[in-house]
């Protein structure tokens, strides 16, 4: 690691002054007399944080310090097995399930914890009731976004910039975003107390909603739950309420559509056709609640999902 004394400083030295050459690239300074890494965004033309650097030969190698990363020994090598490829991987991480077996699960940060904990689960033959449990750990132990270019799609971007011109002033999104937070009990008590001035639901109705809500209160197991046809039902005929009144109901189709089941209602001739006309109409109509509006995108996000 280079010399805390020859490091410039980021907020007076680079900061607005020094920009970086290629999207992904990472440089090092000093902040208040500690050495950070900082990623070059060049959409954004900014230095971002990564975290605190480690001299490697003073690193403890069995425990590395949440949001610090270490210079000149930042790849681990994973030998590779049916799933993981062969390789130098930025984690190659000991993982005990509670039979005091360590099992390796190689990963790079930025890459999908989801996938990895998928695969972690196949190869292993363990139930996918683990692969919640393997992304949280992956949260808590590596990063969201890449600190090196591993796949090489990084150094293809700024191929391809320099091959067809200048980039678009308004450049797409293209890494989906799910509001995936499932609280239940919000909206299922303000639709019951909307249903008790509305009567849009009468008994037989609130025992499929009650165990709608059930159903979805536990996303752990949405593998293998499932959510009944005459639930189904009533969650579409929630969303015909008032739109004084919608806003919780929208906010329970926004976590049923992180759900496998609500892909049904997209698959029949209609192509999920009154489901869209609800959430477009919220923001179409200029009357509309604001709530309603940022709900029906949440929904829309969520369409992705399944």
């Amino acid at each position: 690691m280079p010399e805390l004394n020859t490091l410039l400083e980021f907020s007076t030295q680079v900061k607005g002054r020094i920009f970086g050459a290629s999207e992904g690239e990472i440089k090092v300074f000093k902040d208040k007399g500690v050495a950070k890494a900082y990623m070059w965004k060049s959409q954004e033309r900014t230095w971002e944080e990564i975290g605190e650097v480690i001299d490697p030969s003073t690193a403890n190698n069995n425990a590395e310090p949440a949001g610090s990363i270490q210079m000149g020994g930042t790849t681990k090598h994973y030998p590779g097995d049916n799933l993981f490829a062969a390789g130098q991987y930025d984690h190659v991480f000991d993982v005990e399930i509670g039979d005091g077996i360590m099992r390796k699960l190689p990963f790079n940060n930025g890459s999908s914890m989801i996938e990895a904990s998928d695969k972690f689960c196949a190869r292993e033959g363990l139930s996918r009731v683990n692969v919640e449990q393997i992304v949280q750990f992956l949260r808590t132990n590596a990063k969201s976004f890449k600190t090196r270019d591993y796949d090489g799609t990084e150094a293809l971007k700024s191929e391809q910039a320099s091959k067809y011109g200048p980039k678009a002033s308004i450049i797409p999104f293209t890494q989906t975003v799910y509001f995936d937070q499932v609280k239940i009990e919000p909206p299922q008590k303000k639709i019951l107390e909307f249903n008790n001035e509305l009567n849009r639901l009468v008994d037989k109705d609130l025992v499929h909603f009650e165990s709608c809500c059930k159903t979805l209160s536990q996303p752990q197991y949405y593998h293998s739950s499932s959510v009944g046809p005459a639930s189904v039902d009533v969650i579409k005929r929630l969303l015909e309420f008032p739109n004084e009144k919608l806003f919780p109901c929208l906010d329970l189709y926004r976590i049923f559509l992180l759900h496998p089941n609500s892909s049904e209602g997209y698959s029949g001739s209609d192509g999920g056709a009154h489901y869209l006309s609800v959430l477009l109409g919220q923001l179409t109509d200029p009357n509309v609640p604001k709530a309603n509006i940022m709900l029906a995108l949440r929904c829309l996000c969520n369409l992705f999902k399944n």
